[in-house]
């Protein structure tokens, strides 16, 4: 939200024939971003020392 506007990105893909591999390449893309975020909050922890 800016200036008290909200704002909403969207994105389209077209594909000229089915690839079947993308579940898995968006599985990994998103396990990738969940390992950063664990990665963080363990750095966190250690800093606070909780």
């Amino acid at each position: 939200m800016a200036y008290g506007i909200e704002f909403v990105l969207l994105g389209m893909e077209s594909q000229s024939y089915i690839y079947y591999g993308m579940p898995v390449r968006d599985r990994m893309y998103h396990s990738l971003v969940y390992l950063k975020e664990c990665q963080i909050f363990v750095a966190y922890q250690k800093k606070v020392k909780v």
